[in-house]
C-alpha cells in the first residue's frame, strides 16, 4: 500500500511540477518529464579538506526512461537537455565521489533520481 502511495505521489508531483527534458546517450534520445531537485554532495580530501558540490537532480518514472524502445537506466557520460526559452543547457550525468549517478527515489523503485552537472 506504501509503494502504491509513493507511486501516485510521485504522478501527482510529475503532473503539477514536472518539465519536459530530452535524455540523450551518443545520438539516441527520448522525451520524458522530469521533476528538478537538488543533492549536495560531500567529500574530505588530502589534508582534512572538505568539498561540497551541489549536483542538479532529474526525478523521472523508470518505465519512461527508454532509447531505441529499450528499459535503461542512467550511465555517467549522458547528458539531460533541459530548455529555458529558447535556450537549451546540457547537463552530464555523473556520479559524485563514492556514490552512484543515480539512486532510487521510493522504494517500489518506480522513480529515479538522476545526478547531474552542467556543461
Amino acid at each position: 500500500m506504501l509503494e502504491t502511495a509513493a507511486s501516485w505521489a510521485h504522478a501527482q508531483l510529475r503532473q503539477a511540477a514536472g518539465k519536459t527534458v530530452t535524455y540523450r546517450r551518443g545520438l539516441v534520445t527520448c522525451d520524458l518529464t522530469a521533476v528538478i531537485g537538488q543533492t549536495e554532495f560531500e567529500s574530505q580530501g588530502d589534508y582534512g579538506v572538505v568539498t561540497k558540490v551541489e549536483s542538479r537532480d532529474y526525478l523521472v518514472a523508470v518505465a519512461d526512461l527508454r532509447l531505441d524502445e529499450q528499459q535503461i537506466y542512467p550511465q555517467s557520460g549522458d547528458r539531460i537537455e533541459e530548455r529555458f526559452g529558447e535556450t537549451v543547457v546540457t547537463y552530464e550525468v555523473m556520479a559524485f565521489g563514492d556514490e552512484p549517478c543515480y539512486r532510487y527515489s521510493d522504494l517500489g523503485r518506480t522513480t529515479l533520481r538522476i545526478h547531474t552537472k552542467g556543461i
